[in-house]
């Protein structure tokens, strides 16, 4: 299958000025470049960082998906942390109810 590339390049600016607060810088990333070449996807950011995921044997290649798990690599430094906190949220809700 041939690859395909999407090239993006996002700024963010604020009215803010400093900009201090982390969850905010996270929701700030910089994308410098995607690239789609299933079953991987390839995310290079504008901080020189490049997340690589890939989609299971057996999986369909989705290159949304793709790109949001390696937004959330990125963000959460693996789907570990990631799975973490949606399993603590769900525990929470269970108990509130």
């Amino acid at each position: 299958m041939a690859t395909t590339t999407t090239d993006y390049i996002i700024t963010f600016s604020s009215d803010r000025g400093a900009i201090d607060n982390w969850w905010y810088k996270q929701a700030c990333l910089g994308v410098e470049r995607v690239i789609f070449n299933d079953p991987a996807t390839i995310v290079i950011w504008n901080d020189g960082d490049k997340t690589v995921v890939k989609c299971m044997e057996g999986d369909t290649f989705d290159e949304h998906v793709g790109f949001q798990a390696a937004v959330t690599k990125k963000v959460f430094g693996s789907h570990c942390a990631y799975n973490r906190i949606i399993a603590k949220a769900q525990r929470t809700q269970t108990k509130g109810e």
